[in-house]
């Protein structure tokens, strides 16, 4: 990805220039780019989600992998989807829904992922629930979730 979009996605989301940090900026840029065919700069905001301060990769997800999802109940529709690993609680993935649907599902054929660590966020100054974040987290396209299939 062009270094342009990458210090404009740094500079937007406050982050140091540490190699990890542009790293990892580089290979979500690259990851929305080429797999979710979207700008990376509209989507800063859920960018944001991602902690750059540890590794970000593009990984090939296998047949048989095993993912969970804490689902809004009234979701807003988005090119990607979040899963997480079997056994997270969805405060350590940074959600801030009022209640979450659980979903359980495993991959029927490999699917690109954008792994990543959670960031432990905040939704503003009236948000008075700590979600300290720190759980590794996916970026699968929307329309790959064909490749899945719920299991519970």
């Amino acid at each position: 990805m062009s270094p342009t979009i990458t210090e404009y996605l740094r500079t937007a989301m406050g982050l140091p220039s540490a190699p990890i940090v542009l790293s990892g900026l580089d290979v979500a840029a690259n990851y929305f780019d080429e797999i979710l065919h979207e700008d990376p700069s509209k989507w800063v905001n859920y960018l944001k989600g991602i902690d750059f301060h540890h590794p970000v990769s593009k990984v090939l997800l296998a047949q048989g992998h095993e993912l969970i999802r804490h689902m809004p109940e009234d979701g807003r529709p988005k090119p990607f989807l979040y899963f997480t690993n079997v056994g997270e609680s969805p405060m350590r993935t940074g959600t801030n829904f009022p209640a979450v649907i659980f979903e359980r599902y495993c991959v029927t054929s490999g699917i690109w992922a954008l792994r990543s660590r959670a960031s432990s966020i905040s939704f503003g100054a009236s948000d008075r629930v700590s979600r300290p974040g720190g759980a590794i987290q996916y970026i699968l396209p929307a329309t790959q979730f064909t490749s899945l299939k719920r299991i519970s």
